[in-house]
């Protein structure tokens, strides 16, 4: 009793700075958003790039905030996700962008190689789809290190399918890893401060939406990262 009564006051511990997090959040955003739209100086294409991260960050903050909601663990218990059809094109396209602004000093090229106006539909909960993308292209950008490197995004159907890949040209992936990965076992590669909460999440995430992953990497060559998804049918 005495343990669950320290799980639960834990819990409710955690649920209060998550909740705090994300309200305190909200306030800079706000005025982030208001200096965007007042700003006569930035171009059009750029307002609207920074305005669907504002939108972005909003969306971590508002899921962040489901987790404070009771019924939050009811529905992770029923296995419960929010999953719609979500347009693939259109939300690569939103990270990669996003992506270009953080890694603007870095030596890194990110390319799509799909039309970003295809009307290509997965069902999958968004934000963990955008998620997923954010933390893989962040990992292929880490695998680059210090020298020049590229970072191809493409988009391919077949029949009923979905494939996203995303390549890179970094130091590539110990088989150990990789291994690691595929079984679903938290692990973190070349990252002096990681957890390796991404590719557990990337994991969860593709367990919710009945897709799967694959893995091909060469040492000092590049990593390939292959994510399947059933097609979306949207009337």
């Amino acid at each position: 009793m005495k343990n669950q009564n320290h799980t639960i006051h834990h819990q409710m511990e955690l649920t209060t700075i998550i909740g705090q997090i994300s309200h305190d959040i909200r306030s800079p955003l706000c005025s982030l958003r208001m200096i965007i739209h007042s700003c006569t100086e930035i171009p059009d294409t750029q307002k609207k790039s920074l305005k669907a991260v504002c939108d972005r960050i909003s969306d971590i903050t508002n899921n962040l905030l489901r987790y404070t909601k009771p019924d939050h663990y009811s529905d992770a218990l029923t296995g419960k996700n929010a999953t719609s059809p979500t347009n693939v094109a259109h939300a690569i396209t939103e990270i990669i962008t996003e992506k270009r602004y953080e890694y603007t000093f870095r030596d890194i090229k990110i390319t799509p190689k799909f039309n970003p106006n295809a009307d290509i539909f997965i069902n999958v909960d968004s934000q963990a789809f955008k998620r997923a993308m954010s933390n893989i292209i962040n990992n292929a950008v880490d695998a680059c290190e210090n020298r020049a490197g590229e970072v191809v995004v493409s988009i391919a159907t077949l029949d009923n399918k979905v494939l996203v890949t995303i390549e890179d040209n970094g130091k590539g992936m110990p088989e150990s890893v990789r291994e690691k990965i595929l079984n679903h076992t938290p692990v973190t590669f070349g990252k002096a401060n990681g957890h390796g909460i991404g590719y557990t999440q990337i994991c969860d995430m593709l367990a919710k939406s009945n897709g799967t992953l694959q893995i091909q990497s060469r040492q000092n060559i590049g990593t390939k990262i292959m994510l399947t998804f059933l097609k979306s049918i949207v009337y």
